[in-house]
């Protein structure tokens, strides 16, 4: 396989890689509002909005630090698996991949969920409008990182510990230039001349 076609066949790799983590996160933020428990009750006044003392949206930022996690430890090791193709572009599309997938498992989650009813209420502080619970959103938005920096780092730990440089991705033209044990490689243009094991059945009888 020459270098550009190796160089294409990657990067069809990484596009798919892509493409496959952005479509589970998008399937991963029905997860998300599902698990997830309702938002806090919200007074809604012209100036913001004050939720709720309650530990919902703690709870619903940790699931989602899960779902991703997990997403970000199966990706790394997915992506060691496809062994033609190792190599940096992976490691761009896990990082590409890994984010555009966390933002669409946040972005499903809080379009599905949404808001709920609100209705006028009073507060002691006057009129205002009440909702039963605030849309799911993600608070902690560092968490959209874990995915791709766990994918990422993951990779790279099985990249540090592989036996052979080349990562063991198949290579033709490496096999067919390649010297076997007790030989040198086969021109087929002339006699094997270099060190090795001696030719005697192409010397004359004596």
């Amino acid at each position: 396989m020459t270098a550009p076609r190796e160089r294409a066949t990657q990067l069809r790799a990484a596009v798919l890689v892509v493409c496959v983590l952005a479509a589970v996160g998008a399937l991963l933020g029905l997860v998300w509002q599902a698990w997830s428990p309702p938002g806090p009750f919200g007074l809604i006044y012209g100036s913001g909005v004050q939720p709720d003392e309650t530990e919902a949206w703690a709870a619903a930022d940790g699931r989602f630090a899960v779902i991703v996690a997990v997403v970000g430890l199966l990706a790394g090791v997915g992506a060691w698996l496809l062994r033609s193709v190792r190599g940096p572009y992976l490691v761009l599309a896990l990082a590409g991949g890994g984010i555009a997938g966390a933002a669409l498992t946040e972005w499903v989650g809080h379009l599905v969920r949404g808001a709920a009813h609100t209705f006028a209420c009073y507060p002691a502080s006057g009129r205002a409008d009440c909702t039963e619970h605030l849309p799911l959103s993600l608070h902690m938005t560092g968490l959209l990182y874990v995915q791709p920096a766990l994918a990422i780092l993951v990779y790279g730990l099985l990249v540090a510990f592989a036996a052979r440089d080349d990562l063991g991705r198949p290579d033709p033209v490496r096999a067919a230039v390649s010297v076997p044990a007790g030989g040198e490689p086969d021109d087929r243009w002339r006699d094997r001349d270099g060190a090795g094991v001696p030719e005697q059945g192409q010397l004359p009888p004596q």
